[in-house]
């Protein structure tokens, strides 16, 4: 869904420079831009919100822009950073370290840490992800998608594919998939960076990947009533024991995720749905639901309106 758009062309052209540091370190913390050349700095930014993502496409002219040591109360310190070149190359410093990005190819960095960013492409997708989407997992240091390793680089192909569609066709998103997506999206991210660590290491780090696991799989069966953390113990191959204690990152049981779960693509559903002549058990019922009177108790308790005034209130929104 499209949030906010930002062009420097609605400024005077030497203000732009300045209004451009100001609208990035709106976003992604305090950051100062460097244009490369003289002349005018005609860019835009547009943010797109993808349930816990959030998406920028950035047109630009080649420039860089730095950024010091970060408050932790900053919001951007709750998010990993990735960036992919839509054309052209950008490259990535931080700690010492240096990735070189080509088109298509994508890095991920800490937000917190000092970084510099030098852009030499017209556009470019950077995407915030949420830390807590990747507990579990070591990200010392830069983290990028060129590899040596075969068992990463279809991985990571079919990445960056989802990350270019998404920028070519974010427009035309409707909301009840965003969560499908940004679950997609953290999935596979997750998967190369669990498959790249064990290029290096020799091993998965296993809690992590079977977590990821679980939530795929969650989200292919979400429609199933019979859906129970039993038949995720059986498909998983591993006790129910086991199952809650690697879920505990995530501040609920498994349970409490699949009816989250259910209740969010409802929710996503009766938007979208809302003055259609569809009926609000039909929506409970395709998403797992067996009784209309269990999803209205649980609906009210999670979004504090039950689902004919939440459906009433998007109606009187638009």
């Amino acid at each position: 869904m499209l949030t906010a758009s930002f062009l420097t062309s609605t400024v005077p052209s030497a203000q732009r420079r300045a209004y451009w540091s100001k609208v990035m370190s709106a976003y992604f913390g305090e950051h100062s831009a460097h244009c490369v050349n003289e002349g005018i700095f005609d860019a835009c930014l547009t943010r797109y919100d993808i349930a816990a993502l959030q998406m920028y496409l950035i047109s630009c002219p080649p420039h860089w822009i730095e950024r010091g040591e970060v408050r932790r109360d900053c919001h951007a310190s709750d998010y990993m950073k990735l960036i992919l070149p839509l054309n052209g190359a950008v490259k990535i410093t931080q700690g010492g370290a240096v990735i070189q990005l080509g088109c298509g190819d994508w890095g991920l960095y800490d937000s917190r840490a000092p970084y510099r960013v030098d852009v030499d492409a017209t556009e470019i997708l950077v995407m915030l992800i949420p830390r807590s989407s990747l507990i579990g997992f070591k990200l010392d240091g830069l983290q990028c998608s060129p590899s040596q390793h075969p068992e990463t680089r279809g991985l990571n192909s079919v990445l960056s594919a989802v990350l270019r569609s998404l920028a070519q066709y974010a427009d035309e998103l409707p909301i009840s998939v965003h969560t499908s997506l940004a679950e997609t999206v953290l999935g596979l991210l997750a998967s190369a960076l669990a498959a790249e660590q064990a290029s290096r290491r020799g091993q998965l780090h296993l809690p992590a990947v079977l977590r990821l696991r679980v939530k795929h799989f969650i989200a292919a069966h979400i429609t199933d009533p019979e859906l129970s953390i039993d038949s995720i113990a059986h498909e998983m191959r591993c006790s129910k024991r086991y199952l809650h204690r690697i879920f505990e990152e995530e501040g609920k049981t498994i349970d409490r995720y699949i009816w989250w779960y259910r209740l969010e693509r409802c929710r996503d559903t009766l938007q979208a749905c809302a003055g259609s002549k569809r009926s609000i058990s039909d929506v409970a019922f395709s998403w797992g639901f067996n009784s209309s009177a269990h999803f209205g108790r649980m609906f009210k308790e999670t979004y504090g309106v039950v689902p004919r005034d939440y459906q009433r209130e998007v109606m009187l929104s638009h």
